[in-house]
């Protein structure tokens, strides 16, 4: 399987390595345009703006994404579900760690089979939510919500007939 193809201002950029031609670069600069909604302001969701660590993720994404015009509204969906999986994550993590804390303390009368039980618990949630991610990972890229997804849809060259130069001597 090849490697994904690249949007066309980063492949000019480059250096146009792959030789493209005029009409190549300008059939696929058409295609990228048609689906660009013009919009390159994405907002927040109700979810994003109330979790802190999400709100936070998408702040520093929108400077990122500010100058970038390939990054635009139609993505708001992937970029607001990303800051709610960091969030998440961050919140596990410190879930996680406030366990280990609970059960490594001293003076904690937690006997092993609790303690076994406990971070079982946790395995396992961390399992699901990893599931989950990988999940929406893979709809993000089937409904063209990310930015390398819609790259990935540049349409192949259409095959043009060669000009025979004798064929008006055989109709």
């Amino acid at each position: 399987m090849g490697r994904p193809a690249m949007p066309v201002q980063l492949h000019l950029a480059k250096g146009n390595t792959r030789g493209l031609t005029k009409a190549e670069i300008e059939a696929r600069q058409a295609h990228e345009e048609k689906l660009r909604s013009g919009n390159t302001n994405p907002k927040q969701a109700p979810e994003v703006r109330d979790n802190e660590h999400a709100k936070k993720m998408f702040s520093r994404l929108k400077k990122l994404y500010k100058d970038i015009d390939y990054v635009e509204a139609l993505d708001e969906n992937a970029i607001n579900r990303y800051c709610m999986i960091h969030a998440e994550h961050i919140e596990l993590r410190q879930f996680r760690q406030g366990l280990i804390d609970q059960i490594n303390a001293p003076g904690a009368d937690i006997d092993w089979e609790t303690r076994v039980e406990l971070l079982d618990r946790l395995t396992k949630l961390e399992v699901r939510i990893e599931k989950k991610r990988e999940m929406m990972i893979k709809l993000e890229d089937r409904l063209f919500l990310n930015p390398t997804a819609r790259v990935k849809n540049v349409p192949k060259k259409a095959k043009q007939k060669a000009a025979d130069p004798n064929a008006d001597l055989f109709d």
